[in-house]
């Protein structure tokens, strides 16, 4: 939303006041100034989070439940991915907004007694759990994290929308345009691989079946050969 502002304000680049940069202003001011629309947060009621991130944004929702258990949102966060941060890969970018989440909202969630529940296609989180060699970025957020009590809980991508929506605003979509996506193995190579595969082991299975092993006995002797 603010960015026609930030843009105008970057290191060597000449101020100058544009029609793009004042609408957006006047939208800052007038969402400020306008009554909330977001429920009022209980601090005494557990905490959920709900994460997504796109190629150019990160999306972050803070949730409370209602005494029928429905989901209160009261905390929204969208912020788009810098140009280093957009050459992350993906398992480092979903992190990302895992962080981004707890910076956000720390002087709530930091301390509380009960787990905050965090909902993600956390399949590209999982890389995470097996031992690795951390990069920079990673090694110095873990001491962060440590600091809440947090448990992750997956949800299908199908149906983490809100977030979804909020890690791809265009206002945040990088001046170059989104990254074309690319198939690197297509799904015929993939094809080959299972039959040349199948065919290996089926090989492997048929030569300790007692129906050849006369056959192949007869073949070593013949020719001299060596299993």
């Amino acid at each position: 939303m603010a960015r026609p502002i930030f843009e105008m304000i970057k290191k060597g680049t000449k101020f100058q006041w544009t029609k793009t940069a004042e609408l957006a202003l006047d939208r800052i001011i007038n969402i400020m100034t306008h009554d909330p629309t977001v429920t009022q947060l209980n601090p005494h009621k557990p905490f959920e989070v709900e994460i997504n991130t796109s190629n150019y944004a990160t999306g972050t929702i803070l949730i409370q439940r209602d005494d029928q258990g429905k989901k209160i949102a009261v905390g929204y966060e969208s912020e788009a991915l810098t140009a280093a941060e957009r050459n992350y890969n993906i398992y480092d970018q979903e992190f990302l907004s895992l962080v981004r989440a707890f910076r956000k909202w720390r002087h709530y969630l930091e301390g509380v007694p009960k787990y905050i529940k965090v909902w993600t296609d956390h399949a590209n989180l999982a890389r995470h759990r097996e031992p690795n060699i951390l990069n920079g970025c990673i090694a110095r957020v873990l001491e962060f994290l440590s600091r809440f009590n947090y448990e992750l809980h997956h949800v299908p991508g199908k149906t983490n929308t809100a977030a979804d929506a909020l890690s791809r605003r265009s206002d945040h979509l990088p001046p170059e345009g989104e990254e074309a996506k690319r198939v690197a193995l297509s799904d015929h190579v993939f094809i080959h691989l299972i039959c040349l595969a199948y065919i290996e082991s089926t090989r492997h299975l048929q030569q300790k079946m007692p129906v050849y092993e006369g056959l192949l006995k007869g073949w070593e002797d013949k020719h001299n050969l060596q299993r």
